[in-house]
């Protein structure tokens, strides 16, 4: 029997941005007697998740009625869409102790009213011009017209039609009209359209509507039910009004279905975050005064996925919450990556788009989205673009490139910064040198392997220090499921991708050996000298020379050989020593997964080469645009700055797209399909829409 306790909570509960939590299970008891008025306030409250756990009865009581109420709020939202107004209204909902009773009347009268506004509208040509708001406006204009129109389109022997034309679209117009021998006029009644009176034989009926429709006109009908704009926003603000009660009502039925009761007393089952426990205690002492009792658990062993999650991490944080919202939330236990993300996201979309020039541009844009945009979601994504532009603008200096290598201010930075070799340069930057005369023949080409195998090492160590990260988070969460055979597996992976990364660490050291060649990069052995030591080899060639390799080079080639080794003997036994086939598959089982851990260390870790393939392409795309303004006339002339200027824009909106896309593929399947599976359900009280009051009435009121 849980402990009761004293209007708090003692089980802390707020969504650590670590490891995901759930809120404790509450249970709130309340005399039956008072269950109406308690479900109200935990509606009013906004703080109650219920379990959706109750009596079988009158759960299905709620979720039928529930359905009954989605069905008419479809109908409501569907006629304010074509009704095209905008209306604020307030409600009330008076519900007796008999809640089926009580929704059923409610349900019954709005049906009553929506069948009403319905055939009131079914008049109004509707969908012709647009929304009927837009459609009144429009005929309020014919109001002079006397004549029945409807008539004329079912005539015998010769019929008419009323269209409005774009002032644009007239010459099109008539064209067809004449082509299809048809007698038509036109009266200038509304700015910017000419509306024509086209009169034809039946048997041409067919033919006069498409060809008008292909000319962009809109056709006329005067409705036989004439409305204001007062009159729409009127009939809005009371469908308003119905689809507030129907509202409520559903949130009450909700909080109903996680009730259970008993001749004498009503339990509801659900989960209240810590923070909101204030506001609970405080609505039922309004509700049911002092008659009521709390009792909050924590479970255990129930399945993760089943439980809410508490998510409310900081707002600066939202926009990669938005990302990882893509993949899935955290259930409760899980490592929660959102800051691993916020970290990493940016800077490798930085280093796929490494330009000082664009990544300002991206940053005032986003600061104009984040701080101007009425949409909550665009403004998301202005907070995202300035979070990405920074590490950009950061890479493109290092990179020496501001709208591509070519312009003089990224000319300065090569030149004052770096003193003509940037740190994180693109072998672009070489070609671009070789093209104006700074660099020339065999020295060029060696600069142009060396920027190639660093920018290949900068991608795939990154990608190893991040994919060991990611398998050992997976390992540490094997260790909570107790499963032998699964804990096994995820302790290979992570040794695997650890040798991984101890080949390029230890390749960055025992590259220093290749400095007094003053050549660090020049092909893929000084590039990774631990592989050829793991296989063997003593010593690379380095332009016509034998450097023999260090000692460090065989000492991380035997850690990295030892750490992959161990890796695949684990991944060997795991199958074979827990699994619980026949001995013979769980032999074919152990190779098929033995093999398939050699493939992912190398896939997986290749996967990161993209960060380089992305750099090239960005920096050879403005290179090309380059070349093309020179054969235009140079950035000097105004047709080829046009040029540039126009391959700037490209770059910059179809690049900075194509990072996005990569640097999320690498987070989502390199790195989260580790340690993090996504299927957590959001914490979601349930809540009164705002305006609406719940009354509760008894039989002697």
């Amino acid at each position: 029997m849980p402990k009761p306790i004293n209007n708090r909570c003692e089980v802390p509960v707020s969504m650590g941005l670590i490891i995901a939590r759930s809120p404790p299970q509450t249970i709130i008891v309340v005399p039956r007697s008072k269950m109406l008025e308690a479900a109200k306030a935990l509606a009013e409250c906004g703080c109650f998740h219920p379990s959706g756990e109750g009596d079988e009865r009158l759960r299905n009581l709620a979720r039928r009625l529930r359905g009954e109420i989605e069905v008419l709020a479809q109908r409501i939202r569907s006629l304010l869409e074509k009704l095209g107004v905008e209306a604020e209204a307030r409600a009330e909902v008076v519900v007796s102790p008999n809640i089926a009773a009580s929704t059923s009347t409610v349900i019954s009268s709005i049906n009553r009213f929506i069948e009403q506004v319905e055939h009131g509208l079914a008049g109004l040509a509707e969908g012709r011009v647009g929304p009927l708001a837009q459609y009144v406006e429009v005929i309020e204009k014919y109001s002079f017209i006397d004549v029945d129109l409807a008539s004329l389109t079912n005539a015998k022997y010769i019929r008419a039609l009323l269209y409005r034309v774009p002032a644009e679209n007239i010459q099109a117009f008539e064209e067809r009209m004449n082509a299809l021998g048809v007698y038509s006029v036109g009266f200038n009644i509304e700015d910017g359209y000419v509306t024509y009176v086209i009169v034809y034989p039946p048997d041409a009926e067919q033919a006069v509507m498409r060809e008008a429709s292909s000319a962009g006109a809109s056709l006329i009908l005067l409705p036989r039910v004439r409305l204001t704009r007062e009159e729409l926003r009127e009939i809005a603000r009371k469908l308003k009004e119905a689809l507030l009660r129907l509202e409520a009502l559903s949130a009450l039925l909700k909080i109903l279905e996680s009730a259970y009761t008993t001749k004498t007393l009503a339990v509801f089952v659900g989960y209240v975050s810590e923070d909101a426990l204030p506001r609970l205690t405080e609505a039922l002492n309004r509700a049911v005064g002092g008659t009521y009792t709390i009792y909050a658990r924590p479970l255990r062993g129930k399945p993760a996925e089943e439980l809410p999650t508490v998510f409310k991490p900081p707002k600066p944080l939202r926009p990669f919450v938005e990302l990882l919202g893509m993949y899935g939330l955290p259930a409760p236990g899980e490592y929660v990556p959102l800051l691993l993300m916020a970290i990493t996201f940016p800077i490798i979309f930085g280093l796929m788009f490494p330009d000082a020039g664009h990544g300002l541009v991206l940053l005032l844009f986003g600061l104009y989205l984040w701080k101007k945009a009425k949409s909550e979601g665009w403004r998301t994504i202005g907070q995202l673009l300035v979070y990405v532009s920074i590490p950009a603008i950061i890479f493109g200096i290092l990179a020496a490139e501001f709208f591509g290598p070519v312009t003089p201010v990224a000319h300065w930075i090569d030149k004052n910064l770096w003193h003509g070799h940037p740190p994180y340069a693109s072998p672009v930057h070489e070609l671009y040198k070789r093209y104006i005369g700074e660099a020339h023949g065999a020295e060029a080409a060696t600069a142009v392997r060396v920027l190639t195998f660093r920018s290949l090492y900068v991608s795939l160590a990154l990608g190893s220090v991040l994919l060991a990260l990611a398998s050992w988070l997976g390992f540490l969460r094997s260790l909570k499921e107790r499963d032998p055979e699964h804990m096994l597996h995820t302790l290979a992976v992570a040794l695997g991708f650890t040798g991984v990364l101890a080949i390029f660490v230890g390749s960055y050291i025992a590259g220093s050996v290749f400095d007094q060649y003053g050549v660090r990069y020049l092909s893929l052995d000084t590039t990774l000298p631990v592989i050829p030591a793991m296989f063997g080899a003593t010593a690379v060639t380095v332009n016509g020379i034998t450097v023999q390799l260090p000692a460090s080079a065989f000492l991380f080639a035997n850690i990295a050989k030892a750490l992959i080794v161990l890796a695949i003997v684990i991944d060997l036994l795991a199958p074979i020593i827990y699994g619980h086939e026949p001995l013979g598959q769980r032999l074919i089982l152990a190779f098929v997964e033995a093999f398939d851990l050699v493939l992912v260390l190398l896939s997986n870790t290749l996967s990161f080469v993209r960060i380089m393939g992305l750099m090239l392409a960005h920096s050879g795309l403005m290179y090309g645009f380059f070349i093309i303004a020179e054969k235009a006339g140079g950035l000097s002339s105004p047709i080829g700055l046009l040029v540039y200027a126009i391959g700037n824009i490209f770059v910059i909106g179809f690049e900075a797209f194509i990072a996005n896309i990569h640097t999320l593929r690498l987070h989502f399947y390199e790195m989260f399909t580790k340690f993090y599976e996504g299927r957590g359900r959001r914490y979601q009280p349930v809540r009164l829409p705002p305006g609406v009051e719940i009354k509760i009435v008894t039989k002697r009121q």
